[in-house]
């Protein structure tokens, strides 16, 4: 696994895709100092060298031999989405084949909400960067107590946190409230961190340890169900969420960039969070429209997957999904086949492996309606 486990070190393909400098000047000359350290933290071009080519290579001829034939399908298929990857990453900028690529097998579907007034309380004062992460760094070790796990400040990106293989890391320009921290708690620990942590103790299973294309839905939509299960999910924290796809489908129909911007202050966003949102989604994209960075639409996507499904999984079933990193074609076979007799289960929170029955999934599953895009 250790050729397997190289393909993908030093690739990131939300860093290769940047804006242009010219675009942002037309279109947001009055923000200049918001987006203007996001450019100065641009990261070089990425190239997909030799070595990792020959790895590829010597993983796809391994696998003709593989001795478990439902583990080489998997690996085989693994290895197909990582050679798209390879193509996505050194492009500078999305196009058509871009957003297939993100949608990983997903229909593309709008999104609607029918109005409701969540329970939530006025939320606490702001913290710096700093204390967020001695509160969450606490969390953290009480959730691990048997890893090394730590969060970590950083600086030139627009997410505001963000998963490491051992911990969190948060934007140190960015000021939290106590019920913010709590949700990355949540959404980055239990879900994103939690299954980092698990893949690594799958000695019979390492490759689950390791990130693929398709797992992004399979756990972004799962880290929003922890969100709601929890509690977490209140009035804002919907509205960025449904705006933030409503803007992406402005994008993907021609809206140029102030026009999104424009439409996500008019519900109600900040103006600085709302151009970040609109930075997220036209990231690699032109500004003037038609494109949208399609890895802003597999949160809700995500969740749609989960949601269909909830009535068809148990316990047993939400163990194995977060036994590593798997997309949902993968945690379908793992929990039918003998591959699952390999498996070392985790031990999640219980409110996220029983996320079937709670009431507050049950009321967000009747309020939010999926319908495809035409």
């Amino acid at each position: 696994m250790n050729l397997y486990r190289g393909l993908l070190r030093g690739l990131n393909l939300v860093q290769q895709k940047t804006w242009n400098e010219v675009e942002l000047k037309k279109y947001f000359p009055d923000m200049k100092s918001h987006w203007r350290p996001l450019l100065e933290a641009r990261h070089p071009k990425i190239f997909v060298d030799d070595s990792k080519k020959k790895a590829f290579d010597h993983l796809a001829t391994m696998l003709v031999n593989w001795d478990e034939p439902v583990e080489a399908a998997l690996l085989k298929r693994r290895l197909f989405k990582i050679d798209q990857y390879f193509t996505e990453v050194e492009k500078e900028h999305c196009d058509a084949e871009s957003l297939n690529f993100f949608l990983q097998d997903f229909p593309l579907l709008h999104v609607e909400s029918e109005k409701a007034s969540l329970h939530f309380e006025k939320p606490s004062k702001k913290m710096s960067a700093e204390q967020a992460r001695v509160k969450l760094d606490l969390e953290l070790k009480k959730l691990f107590p048997l890893h090394e796990v730590s969060t970590i400040l950083s600086s030139g990106t627009l997410a505001r946190a963000s998963t490491t293989k051992s911990g969190i890391r948060l934007r140190e320009d960015v000021r939290f409230t106590k019920e913010e921290v709590e949700m990355l708690t949540v959404h980055e620990a239990w879900v994103h961190l939690g299954t980092n942590l698990a893949g690594v103790t799958q000695v019979q299973l390492p490759w689950l340890a390791q990130w693929h294309p398709g797992v992004t839905g399979f756990q972004e939509g799962l880290a929003l169900i922890a969100e709601i299960a929890t509690g977490h999910w209140h009035d804002k924290r919907e509205l960025q969420v449904l705006s933030r796809h409503k803007a992406g489908i402005m994008a993907l129909h021609g809206s140029d960039a102030r026009s999104v911007w424009e439409f996500l202050c008019d519900q109600g966003l900040e103006k600085v969070n709302s151009l970040e949102m609109t930075l997220r989604i036209f990231r690699g994209c032109h500004l003037s429209g038609g494109m949208a960075f399609g890895k802003e639409f597999q949160y809700l996507l995500g969740l749609h997957q989960w949601l269909v499904r909830q009535e068809m999984i148990n316990d047993q079933d939400m163990l194995i999904a977060l036994s590593g990193k798997m997309d949902f074609l993968e945690w379908e076979i793992l929990r039918s086949s003998a591959l699952r007799e390999k498996l070392l289960l985790p031990h999640p929170p219980v409110e996220l492996v029983q996320w079937m029955n709670n009431s507050r999934v049950m009321a967000v599953q009747k309020r939010i309606q999926f319908k495809k895009v035409a």
